[in-house]
């Protein structure tokens, strides 16, 4: 569903410049369920935003759903933005309209595609998020966990293919936030939605299908989620118990990232290192 090739982005003022991407490699399969984690400034946000084509990159390609992302004329555009991928932001003010009840936010998107089920539609939409009890309800009279689940209803009304969900549980409590994946999840089992969500907690990696760390704007790692439909109790440590494969991601140049933690117990400080193959393993060693 997703392909990228070598992304990079670059935000340039006056006075700085700043590499956000530099090289990002990554495949997401179709009706995948993935999230992406990485610290602040690790080019998280910067991902998603490309995807959604509200960037454009300093380099690279992206494909979606086999169409070259970046070629598209500007009527093709629109047409992706409103049909292929739909976005739920951590900022509230940016997925609901505060003068529209949560029931004509959904209809919304629906009007504008001429859509002749549009209430009914939106009634359903509000029914798999939890809301239609709330239904006439303004968002500022909604809780920050009821306005997200309201703007996942908005994000799913034209049925996109994809669902970007940029830190969508960042404001909310831990409960409210598995709530929300239980929903995230269901919406993928259900309706076979492709899912990328950018999250800053680990702890919700249970609820996925892959987890791809992103540090200094690449891919650093993956981690595959073999019992992802399990539902966990949420507790401390709880990961550790889960099954588990993780992976470090060469990129096409042969380079890899090696996390910070390795390298300090490998007491290797310096950018200078002795690599030597050796009976089927390739091995790093400091220089002093």
């Amino acid at each position: 569903m997703i392909q990228c090739d070598n992304l990079v982005k670059i935000y340039k003022t006056k006075e700085t410049e700043v590499v956000a991407l530099q090289g990002l490699d990554i495949t997401i399969e179709e009706k995948e369920f993935m999230a992406i984690i990485g610290n602040s400034g690790s080019g998280k946000s910067t991902f998603l935003n490309l995807i959604g084509a509200l960037n454009m990159p300093t380099a690279g390609r992206l494909f979606v759903d086999g169409k070259d992302l970046f070629q598209l004329n500007k009527k093709e555009m629109t047409e992706y933005k409103r049909k292929t991928v739909g976005f739920v932001w951590q900022n509230n003010g940016r997925n609901l309209l505060p003068y529209l009840t949560a029931i004509q936010n959904i209809e919304l998107p629906l009007m504008i595609e001429n859509s002749k089920k549009s209430k009914q539609t939106a009634q359903s939409l509000l029914e798999l998020v939890g809301m239609a009890h709330k239904r006439n309800s303004y968002p500022l009279t909604l809780s920050g966990g009821e306005q997200q689940r309201v703007a996942i209803a908005v994000a799913l009304a034209n049925q996109p293919k994809i669902l970007l969900a940029d830190e969508p549980t960042g404001a909310v409590d831990v409960k409210t936030s598995d709530y929300i994946f239980d929903i995230f999840k269901e919406i993928n089992r259900e309706f076979g939605t492709t899912i990328v969500v950018v999250t800053h907690d680990r702890g919700l990696a249970s609820k996925v299908h892959r987890v791809a760390s992103i540090r200094d704007g690449k891919i650093s790692s993956e981690q595959l989620i073999k019992n992802s439909d399990v539902l966990l109790s949420n507790k401390v440590g709880f990961l550790e118990e889960m099954e588990k494969e993780e992976y470090s991601i060469l990129d096409r140049a042969g380079r890899l990232q090696i996390p910070k933690e390795l390298l300090e117990k490998a007491g290797i400080s310096s950018n200078r290192v002795k690599v030597e193959y050796e009976e089927g393993h390739i091995k790093i060693y400091p220089t002093d």
